[in-house]
């Protein structure tokens, strides 16, 4: 379950994440697309003062915690379905996406 997210345009969203992810990575060069999403939430996560990046996932969703890259897609999804009632780790993940994007 993915708390209040349903339907196809949440599955939708939750992909897009991860080719977010990936246009991140082409942009700073890195090898690894893992290494990337760490890279992701770990910056998202010190702007938000927690400790530990699956703690971090968890306040998105359970499934956020599987690995940093699923808590880059369901952050995505989250502020994509949710706009500004989003969680604010959420928030934080698209910031630091927006970031590197807009660069």
């Amino acid at each position: 379950s993915r708390g209040n997210k349903s339907g196809t345009y949440a599955v939708a969203a939750h992909e897009y994440g991860h080719s977010l992810t990936e246009n991140v990575r082409l942009a700073v060069g890195e090898d690894s697309f893992d290494k990337t999403a760490t890279r992701i939430v770990t910056e998202a996560r010190k702007t938000t003062g927690e400790r530990g990046n699956i703690k971090f996932g968890r306040r998105i969703s359970e499934y956020a915690t599987v690995s940093d890259a699923e808590t880059v897609a369901e952050a995505v999804s989250d502020y994509m379905c949710n706009g500004s009632k989003a969680k604010r780790q959420s928030k934080a993940v698209v910031k630091v996406i927006d970031g590197y994007l807009r660069k």
